[in-house]
C-alpha cells in the first residue's frame, strides 16, 4: 500500500462552496480504477488552513482562508514537543499565503499549530 497527498493551491479561490475529488488509480498494466467520491464544503465555520509541501526539505507554505480578521499564532513544534520556531501575525478575511521556515531545522517530523481566536488545527509536516 501506498500513501499519496495532494494540495489544491486553487481550493481558496473557487466560487462554488462545494469541492468534489476523486482519483484515479492506474496500475503498471493499464488497467485502472476509481476511487469514491469526496466532497469537501467550503462554507463550513471552521477556516481552511492548508500546508505544502508536505514533505519538504526547505520551506513550506501555509494557506489560509479566514472568514473574519484574527489574529493567529503560528508554531513549528518538534518530536519533543519544543517550539522551534514561532510567528503571531494579525490576517485579514480572505486568503493568505504564509512562509513556513524550516530550511536550517534537521530532518523529521514536526507540527504545526495554527491558533487563531475561533479554531486551533494542527498539521504533521516531515522535514526531510
Amino acid at each position: 500500500m501506498h500513501r499519496y497527498a495532494f494540495t489544491d493551491p486553487n481550493i481558496v479561490r473557487l466560487a462554488n462552496p462545494f469541492i468534489y475529488y476523486r482519483l484515479r488509480m492506474v496500475d503498471a498494466d493499464g488497467r485502472f480504477a476509481y476511487s469514491k467520491i469526496l466532497a469537501l464544503n467550503l462554507h463550513s465555520k471552521d477556516p481552511v488552513v492548508l500546508l505544502y509541501p508536505n514533505p519538504t526539505k526547505n520551506n513550506a507554505s501555509l494557506m489560509v482562508s479566514l472568514q473574519k480578521q484574527e489574529t493567529l499564532s503560528i508554531k513549528v513544534i518538534n518530536q519533543g514537543g519544543q517550539v522551534v520556531n514561532l510567528h503571531s501575525m494579525t490576517l485579514s478575511a480572505g486568503s493568505s499565503t504564509i512562509p513556513v521556515q524550516v530550511q536550517g531545522l534537521a530532518s523529521g517530523i514536526y507540527t504545526i499549530s495554527i491558533r487563531g481566536t475561533t479554531f486551533n488545527k494542527q498539521l504533521p509536516l516531515l522535514k526531510e
